[in-house]
């Protein structure tokens, strides 16, 4: 239920932006909310020095996603 978007590089969860201090590369993303369902996680790498079109990112699915906590 949350809203996602990026101003300048800078992403925005419920208008706070999201501190990040592993991104290095300033980035002039932009992009405008969304919000993300009950069920899905919205991801992103922190390769930021690629345009937004070439990054895979968005809304996914909680059945998607899988892995497994080290730490």
């Amino acid at each position: 239920g949350e809203t996602i978007a990026f101003t300048n590089g800078v992403i925005y969860i419920n208008n706070e932006p999201l501190p990040e201090p592993y991104v290095k590369l300033p980035t002039h993303w932009n992009r405008l909310p969304q919000t993300v369902a009950a069920d899905e996680f919205f991801v992103v790498g922190d390769n930021r020095s690629m345009r937004l079109e070439l990054h895979d990112h968005g809304a996914v699915k909680r059945w998607r996603i899988i892995g497994k906590v080290l730490l």
